[in-house]
């Protein structure tokens, strides 16, 4: 049974006898926002999808043969996290691989979720601008504050950092 207010773009277009044909023409009316919070908990245990973020899209990849039980090469990788540093920067592949899995939608945060990427109280540090919400953990140089939104003069002595920062989602009115 397909319910209202779930994600089911692997339900509808690899288990449905009909897939898309009886949405065909309907048009779309938002994009899915997933919290970070959401994604944690899509980890792919106890009959949940196993969801990935890269650079600020989520993707599904319960149905990927190499992210059975919401791990990939054993527990390097797990599911319901963001991980964009680890596929960008360590992956032989990159994000080639996930091609094959579907693109369910983008990587939000409330302000209160991006003030807990301090460095403290989750071990990455995250900032945002102009709604866009960039990892800083790794720029030893980072001064300003983290799980912040930045503005005016802290950008201005930021703008060189951030163009080295990676983005991993946006940020949302809650």
């Amino acid at each position: 049974m397909h319910l209202a207010g779930n994600e089911l773009t692997s339900e509808l277009l690899k288990d449905s006898p009909h897939g898309i044909r009886k949405i065909s023409g309907v048009d779309a009316i938002a994009i899915l926002g997933i919290t970070i919070d959401e994604l944690k908990e899509m980890d792919g245990h106890d009959g949940r999808k196993a969801y990935v973020s890269v650079e600020g899209k989520v993707y599904d990849v319960s149905e990927l043969s190499l992210w059975r039980n919401g791990s990939h090469q054993g527990d390097l990788h797990l599911a319901g996290n963001d991980l964009t540093k680890e596929i960008l920067a360590e992956s032989p592949h990159g994000v080639a691989k996930l091609d094959k899995a579907y693109l369910v939608g983008l990587l939000v945060f409330t302000r209160e979720q991006l003030a807990r990427f301090n460095g403290i109280a989750e071990s990455k540090k995250y900032i945002a601008y102009d709604s866009v919400v960039f990892d800083v953990s790794d720029l030893g140089l980072w001064e300003l504050d983290s799980g912040v939104e930045l503005s005016g003069e802290e950008y201005a002595a930021a703008i060189e950092l951030l163009q080295q920062a990676i983005r991993v989602g946006y940020l949302v009115n809650n």
